[in-house]
């Protein structure tokens, strides 16, 4: 094979498959693994079919009541699809062959489909679109129009690495990358049935019944436990979110739940990388906003940033920036209110996070009789949202532990209210780990009482000389 020319604009992908490999899996049988080979190519023979040309659908037809010949028909068949372009700008084909018990298709289609839109964040757009190489749905994100610039592709590439380093069943995978027809970087991830945290809590502030029954309050604490599974394999792999609110959360029709939108995440140790579009040291934009991703030297969502990320001290930010965040998600999902409500502008959000201080035991209660959550729980999320970051949480992990002893009744005792519920499971947990000794026990309260009750009365009697 010669070399590729410098400066060679068109490439092209010649795939070559052992005939035999194919033939066996085609006939339902074990394949033995075959080398596969892939080699760059600027100009193909003329005569090579591509995958990519929109044309019919081209088929291998075999003689009727003949036998199949496995090597001869595939044989056939690399011949005709040796190539498959790739180059930017044009659509991807599909590329799997199709049987029918007569003939062996390689149809050649629009590997993606897009169905409709599953909505916009602060660089990309999301849809939903089917794939028909494997025949299954999947959400595509790509770039909007009005952010193809080197930074935000730059930004794109980084989500793309970021997400695919991170292997954990809350975080949504990717399965391609590539360029659609017109220019667009896009990547493929899988597709999550189901609808984002930030609509759940919509349900559930407006009293609708269904979203009532799914989700009371321990089955919320549960699935913000899987939040917290996500964050915390991101945060043993070094890797900081950064933009952790309800509308990057989504919850899947059988309780799973999945954190999505990494654009933002950075390496915890790692310093800010600013890109040849932006401008260092950046504000938030004054027309933008208030729930709307900033970028520049302030970058987040301002209702769930950390005091840090506010004043945009991004040398500060790390693990415990997510854990700020994650609290204020925490809280927004148990009350069902946010602690900012009221403050709309991009000004008011960033100056009541940055100033934030820590509120008084007092609050909190309060906090607990106007919206009925747990005491226990606004005291995990009272320790999460402290002012200072040494305060809080050292990361995701330490989050999880303390909320998974708060669901299994091992409360710590940090006020009136929660020494109570303390004292009252670990009674239950001792007439669960010890039932004799509590039947024991309840005998001789009721005997006690009975013999209590008839001293009372023979004393009554003898009062009044009956006795």
């Amino acid at each position: 094979m010669s070399p590729t020319p410098a400066g060679a604009r068109s490439l092209r992908l010649e795939t070559t498959v052992g005939s035999k490999h194919m033939a066996r899996t085609l006939a339902f049988e074990n394949p033995s693994p075959s080398p596969r080979k892939f080699d760059t190519l600027v100009d193909p023979p003329a005569t090579a079919n591509t995958l990519a040309d929109d044309g019919p659908t081209e088929a291998v037809r075999l003689p009727e009541h003949s036998s199949f010949d496995a090597d001869a028909t595939m044989a056939a068949e690399d011949a005709r699809f040796s190539y498959a372009q790739i180059s930017p700008g044009r659509s991807r084909s599909t590329v799997l062959p199709t049987w029918d018990g007569g003939a062996v298709f390689r149809e050649g289609q629009l590997r993606y489909e897009r169905l409709q839109s599953l909505g916009e964040g602060g660089m990309g757009e999301v849809s939903l679109a089917r794939d028909h190489d494997i025949e299954r749905r999947v959400a595509i994100k790509r770039l909007r129009p009005e952010h193809a610039n080197t930074s935000a592709l730059l930004r794109f590439a980084q989500e793309v690495r970021t997400i695919g380093s991170l292997e954990h069943p809350n975080i949504v995978p990717v399965h391609d990358v590539g360029i659609d027809e017109e220019g667009k970087h896009y990547f493929v991830m899988k597709y999550v049935e189901g609808q984002t945290l930030e609509s759940v809590i919509e349900k559930l502030q407006a009293h609708d019944p269904a979203t009532e029954r799914r989700f009371p309050i321990e089955a919320r604490a549960q699935l913000f436990l899987g939040i917290l599974r996500a964050v915390q394999y991101a945060h043993a792999r070094g890797i900081i979110h950064r933009d952790i609110k309800p509308a990057n959360i989504m919850v899947g029709p059988y309780g799973e739940v999945m954190l999505m939108d990494w654009g933002l995440a950075r390496p915890v140790r790692g310093a800010e990388v600013v890109f040849p579009d932006e401008v260092p040291g950046g504000a938030v934009g004054a027309g933008a906003t208030s729930l709307q991703t900033q970028h520049g030297a302030i970058m987040g969502t301002p209702h769930y940033m950390s005091p840090e990320q506010a004043r945009g001290e991004t040398d500060r930010i790390d693990e415990r920036s997510d854990v700020y965040s994650l609290g204020v998600l925490f809280h927004e999902l148990v009350s069902l209110r946010h602690y900012l409500d009221g403050k709309n502008s991009v000004t008011e959000v960033l100056a009541a996070v940055a100033s934030v201080g820590d509120r008084s035991i007092v609050d909190w209660v309060a906090d607990a009789a106007a919206t009925g959550a747990p005491m226990e729980y606004l005291h995990f999320i009272r320790k999460a949202v402290s002012a200072k970051a040494v305060d809080r949480f050292a990361n995701a992990g330490d989050m999880a532990g303390e909320l998974e002893d708060i669901l299994a009744g091992r409360i710590k005792v940090q006020c009136h209210i929660s020494g109570t519920k303390r004292m009252a499971h670990t009674v239950m947990h001792a007439i669960d780990r010890h039932p004799l000794v509590a039947t024991v026990f309840v005998l001789l309260g009721v005997a006690s009482t009975l013999g209590a009750a008839v001293a009372m009365v023979y004393g009554l009697l003898r009062l009044i000389g009956v006795a």
